[in-house]
Parts: structure tokens; sequence; C-alpha cells
């Protein structure tokens, strides 16, 4: 099980997405709080893609929004830096 760190700007994303988009935000917020902390390979996720462009980053799909996070194997952690609308986010 991987330990999920949202950082303070992706939380802010976060606030501003359920204000204008509450389902979406709900989706987002169980894919941080509960899909990826008790999935044992978040990875595998039909939702989830390995990044080419940065070494040990992923995002999950949500709809049009994208969850970017960086992975820390040797501790577990997948710390999510950014949740964005499929255009703004690469």
């Amino acid at each position: 099980m991987y330990k999920v760190e949202v950082t303070n700007k992706a939380s802010k994303e976060l606030d501003k997405i359920i204000e204008s988009n509450p389902g979406r935000g709900r989706q987002i917020e169980i894919l941080l709080y509960e899909t990826l902390p008790n999935t044992p390979n978040p990875f595998a996720l039909p939702n989830a893609k390995k990044l080419k462009s940065e070494e040990n980053k992923y995002r999950w799909r949500v709809g049009n929004y994208r969850v970017i996070g960086e992975v820390y194997n040797n501790i577990l952690t997948i710390e999510i830096i950014k949740i964005a609308n499929r255009k703004d986010a690469y």
C-alpha cells in the first residue's frame, strides 16, 4: 500500500475544481483518498499512465482532469504535485 501526500498547491487546485465541478471534484477526492492508498499497485489502474518526459512521474485520468504525482518507491509514497484540466496539465 502506498501513502498519498497532496501538496498545498494541488490541494488548492482541488478546492477550485470542487467549487466549479462538484461531481468531478468528488471523483478526484475518491481517487486520492480511497483508491490510490488502498490499491496494492496504483500504477496498474486503467486510468494510470507513466509520463515519458519525467522519471517516477505518473498521471491518473479523471474525466478531463489529470492528477499528476511523483513516486518515491523506497518509502512507498505518492506525492500529488498537480491537479489540472487536461489542456493545462502538461
